[in-house]
């Protein structure tokens, strides 16, 4: 009786052994990485990217991402509301 369950456990595992191994062979291999000698190297910005209409953007960009404060002068002209008055503020694109 033994014998049977040692041959049944080994059977069982061979045939784990045997589902897991394709698994292992598609497994993803860790990617190379270069040897960090010498100076990095820098890549030049292309020539439609270099002038002020660009440096600004990337300002932009760093400095309020969201654009939240796009309408920030008009809203100061506009100054606050009136006793009573009921403002609607939209947001989206798709008014």
């Amino acid at each position: 009786m033994n014998r049977i369950r040692v041959r049944s456990f080994l059977f069982l595992a061979a045939a784990f052994a045997a589902l897991c191994f394709p698994a292992l062979l598609l497994a993803q291999k860790p990617r190379a990485v270069p040897k960090a000698e010498g100076q990095p190297v820098m890549v030049p910005a292309p020539a439609w990217q270099k002038g002020d209409y660009w440096s600004k953007f990337d300002h932009q960009l760093m400095v309020d991402f969201g654009n939240l404060a796009r309408f920030h002068d008009a809203d100061l002209k506009l100054g606050p509301p009136a006793p009573g008055q009921d403002r609607v503020v939209f947001m989206g694109d798709s008014i």
